[in-house]
């Protein structure tokens, strides 16, 4: 009977959609992989792609996934009975309980394990494909695909099955078995967040850790790549006493899910028992008088339908928000988002000030893969909640339009979203209250995390549910869509990067205390008012593709769905079409018109052909620049800079120069014009903006020229990505790349990444010079020594900051600093924002004391004969910095008055903090120390 049994259940399994949307999903998952470069498990660097290490990796790793696809395999083959009445039947028969249970278990369990055999099916055949990169490849031995199949995958497949397969067997319910796989995934993220970071417990760690990863990572750490490319390690010790221990804890919980579950028809709980005499009871009280028999009347207003809708959504609001799964839910969600923002908001294990700024980028990555889950799974439950209890006839042939169902169910799944949101921002707070920290603001966790999440996740709502509406059955539509995580995952990968076409997807801006969002949120309503007319057209679809009465199929409601598009329903959707065709054709004039869209293989192309074309002059002799005169023009509110400037050249190699090479490294800044003392521009390529003097007289070692030039850098609309945040409207800080152009080739933006470079037909390494080549010495990653006069212009309510020494300054329409800087290393800039004086505290040698105003002092060095450049840099100079202490006591944009800091930056290694100590009365200069 046990072998029938399991025979039937593998029979059924297979020719389940779960079966084979499962099998499909990660067979993409697993060869893309392996054939795109984007995308790497296990290997890079030196370790092939299909090194018995990355074999091993990407099969530990994909058995963490795939425990959300095994548990829909093995906890629907004791509900399954029950949800369709067949359950009593099967249990009058002779067959035993281990029989039925351990029966169903296996034949669902070799189906998982067949299914889960794309992996290295996958593994196999992506490490064929004509075009990958060879040299990351190497021999395909089966003894390795051998070794993480069934030592390291299986174990985790068997355990993760009977864990969920018990948990399902004991409750018989769908809905406590998809939370405690979420419990489980939380919990296991948590532990492996907080104690991974404990040296001390990575022992423990690898015993105790279910997938099997801590225990390979550890046997594994300090091998080579050759090591990686060509063993597979010893199958005992550590790993396998993990693969014993988590097998017989998966037994364990076999023999636990028998014995909890009885093998007769599930009784009423107690709680349902008394909720459902509370019904009766209400129900009776509440029963108008008998009437005659009669025709039920006709609507004929519109009073009804919306009373119907307030009464659904009241309803949908009440199962949702009532069950003991929601608050569970809501729990783990807690949990999570404390543990990633306890843990995020750390330095090497140091806690860094809670500022919110600094705490939601790490607040919005927790509600990424969780809140969809949460959305996929109740898309699915309000979805079919009524067929599921075979109710769905009686509630079909009610006179209600199907968008009284639709949107209710829809605002329901929108609703614990959001619910997720709130949790999430209150939980941020509460960590920032605990560290101490009082800063908070209310409007910005509403206005910079609640609402823009908050409509990202309404749009992923509105697909889950058209999808369980398309979808024949609940199992398919939670398959559709992690295929379609998987579809978005990968486009973006392989560079379909635009916004317009990535579902949902609308950036966050960037933050800052100082410049706030910046301007920068502009791209991410816009695109919110696109998708939310693509979303508007998706509810109209699903309000007419509703499932009602004994039809199933989809082919007859397609069409029939123009003609139901006659009147309200279709002058909505065309409200939603030409909303999303206005909002997008605004959106694509800002990222492809005014602004170049370039996917990240378009740069890798653009770097790679750079390359070939001017590395040739890396070594060629350039002139150096001795002498730096800048204007700099800052307009703020328009993002927009104006810079003229002259270069004084000086020919410090040994040989004549005939050519001049100059370059322009940012996207951003458009250099006008460029003129260049007695040369003339030979060539001019637009694409890399790379030009090309040619002196009419060489250039003689010593010589000097005049090089002049204007520049413009304007930040015009709005771009895909990358935003610019070096020209803001508070707080400028623009380096000499940004501002001016700069003098011969180098290597500062070529590729890195040797399968990229070879991919390019680059050489796999640009290796540094030899010892002995002392021709790499004339050239640092600074630039050479130089003077400079910088004149800042900006709006009247900011400060302009520049290095060296103030001049001058002047106020009015405009703001303006002339600064004078001696000798330095080439590396000038300008900076702009509005400051003002906080009542701050710093910690100093003394005790605390108020900031009162910063001075950077250089000390006459005894040995100044004997020093070098950098050491007459800072002989006898005595410098102001026209600057402030920020709330946090640190300069925000400048540079860190850290201790450590200083130790290495002679500039400001002498920094001074004038301050008044408590009940002294005078000031004094004292040493700055860092903020307890």
């Amino acid at each position: 009977m046990f072998l029938q049994v399991a025979k039937f259940e593998f029979a059924y399994q297979r020719s389940s959609p779960v079966f084979w949307v499962t099998g499909i999903i990660f067979f993409l998952l697993t060869f893309a992989g392996m054939t795109i470069d984007q995308i790497q498990v296990g290997s890079g660097g030196n370790v092939h792609a299909n090194s018995p290490f990355a074999i091993s990796q990407q099969h530990l790793i994909w058995t963490l996934f795939f425990m959300f696809a095994s548990t829909a395999f093995v906890a629907n083959v004791v509900v399954r009975d029950d949800e369709t009445r067949f359950g009593p039947i099967l249990r009058s028969t002779r067959i035993t309980k281990f029989d039925y249970l351990m029966g169903r278990f296996s034949g669902a369990l070799a189906a998982i394990v067949i299914v889960y055999a794309a992996v290295p099916l996958a593994i196999f055949l992506g490490s064929t494909m004509p075009w990958l990169d060879k040299e990351t490849l190497g021999p395909n031995r089966i003894g390795d695909y051998l070794y993480a199949f069934f030592l390291l995958a299986l174990p985790t497949i068997f355990t993760m099955s009977a864990i969920f397969f018990a948990l399902a067997t004991a409750t018989r319910s769908m809905m406590w078995t998809y939370i405690g796989i979420v419990a489980f995934f939380i919990f296991n993220t948590v532990a492996s967040s907080i104690l991974g970071r404990r040296p001390e417990l990575e022992t423990a760690i690898a015993y105790g850790e279910p997938f099997g990863l801590g225990a390979y990572s550890l046997v594994t750490k300090y091998w080579t790549s050759a090591e990686r490319n060509s063993a597979n390690p010893d199958f005992a010790g550590v790993l396998l006493w993990n693969r014993l221990l988590w097998i017989g804890i998966g037994i364990a919980f076999l023999a636990l899910g028998q014995k909890l579950y009885r093998f007769a028809e599930p009784g009423m709980s107690a709680r349902r028992e008394r909720k459902q005499k509370r019904q009766e009871a209400k129900a009776l009280a509440d029963a108008p008088p008998s009437a005659p028999a009669g025709a039920l009347p006709r609507p004929r207003s519109r009073l009804p339908v919306l009373a119907q809708l307030a009464i659904r959504t009241k309803f949908e609001m009440r199962q949702i928000f009532r069950s003991p799964a929601y608050v569970v839910l809501l729990l783990l969600a807690t949990l999570l988002v404390f543990s990633n923002l306890w843990s995020g908001n750390e330095i090497y294990g140091t806690p860094s000030l809670p500022r919110t700024v600094a705490i939601l980028p790490i607040l919005t990555g927790s509600f990424g893969l969780i809140s969809i889950i949460i959305a996929i799974y109740y898309a699915g439950e309000v979805v079919w909640r009524e067929r599921d209890r075979k109710i769905h006839e009686i509630i079909d042939a009610t006179p209600m339009p199907s968008w009284v169902y639709v949107v209710p169910k829809t605002l329901g799944v929108v609703l614990v979203l959001l619910s997720t949101v709130a949790i999430g921002a209150l939980v941020a707070i509460s960590l920032q209250l605990m560290r101490g920290f009082t800063d908070i603001s209310i409007m910005q966790y509403l206005l910079w995390f609640v609402l823009p999440i908050g409509v990202n996740m309404t749009f992923v709502a509105v697909l889950a549910v058209l999808v369980q509406v398309l979808s024949p059955n609940k199992y398919a539509g939670w398959g559709i869509m992690v295929l379609y995580i998987v579809i978005d995952v990968v486009m973006e990968t392989i560079g379909f990067e635009h916004h317009l076409y990535d579902y949902g997807s609308a950036p966050l801006a960037p933050l800052s205390d100082i410049n706030g969002s910046g301007g920068f949120m502009a791209v991410g309503w816009w695109l919110r008012l696109y998708w939310a007319g693509v979303a508007l057209i998706m509810l109209v679809l699903g309000h007419l593709l509703w499932r009602r009465g004994t039809e199933q199929r989809l082919k007859p409601k397609l069409r029939r769905l123009p003609k139901r598009l006659a009147g309200l329903p279709g002058a909505i959707a065309l409200g939603g079409f030409v909303t999303a065709t206005g909002a997008g054709a605004y959106i694509y004039h800002n990222t492809n018109v005014l602004n170049e869209y370039q996917t990240t293989n378009e740069r890798e192309q653009f770097q790679a052909a750079y390359e070939k074309k001017y590395l040739k002059y890396e070594k060629l002799p350039q002139p150096s620049v001795t002498d730096v005169q800048l204007k700099v023009d800052l307009f703020p509110q328009e993002t927009r800079a104006e810079i003229a400037g002259r270069y004084r050249l000086q020919n410090l190699t040994q040989t004549p120069i005939s050519e001049v090479h100059i370059r322009n490294l940012d996207e951003t800044l458009k250099i006008k014009s460029v003129a260049l003392g007695g040369a003339r521009q030979a060539s001019y390529d637009e694409e890399f903006k790379y030009r090309v003097f040619k002196l009419e007289r060489p250039m003689m070692p010593g010589e000097t020229r005049g090089l002049d030039f204007r520049a413009q850098r304007w930040q015009r609309g709005f771009r895909n990505s990358g935003y610019d945040t070096r020209l803001v409207r508070n707080g400028t800080f623009l380096a000499h790349q940004q501002l001016a152009p700069v003098i011969g080739m180098d290597r500062s933006i070529l590729l890195q990444d040797r399968a990229k470079r070879r991919k390019y037909g680059l050489p796999a390494e640009l290796r540094t010079p030899k010892l002995e080549d002392l021709s790499a010495t004339n050239k640092n990653y600074i630039g050479s020594w130089t003077t400079a006069d910088i004149t800042v212009s900006t709006g009247a309510d900011q400060t302009p900051i520049a290095p060296g020494k103030k001049v001058s300054d002047e106020t009015g329409t405009a703001a303006g600093l002339l600064a004078s800087y001696p000798t330095h290393q080439f590396s000038i800039s300008s900076r702009s924002s509005r400051r003002a004086m906080p009542n701050a505290t710093a910690s100093m040698r003394g005790g605390p004391c108020r900031l009162l105003s910063s001075d950077a002092r250089a000390k006459r060095r005894p040995d100044a004969e004997r020093a070098d450049r950098r050491a007459r840099l800072l002989s006898g100079e005595f410098r102001t910095l026209s600057i402030r202490p920020g709330p946090d006591h640190r300069v925000p944009g400048l540079f860190d008055l850290r201790p450590g800091f200083r130790q290495h930056d002679p500039l400001f290694r002498d920094l001074r903090v004038r301050g008044r100590f408590p009940g002294s009365g005078e000031d004094r200069l004292c040493d700055l120390c860092h903020r307890p």
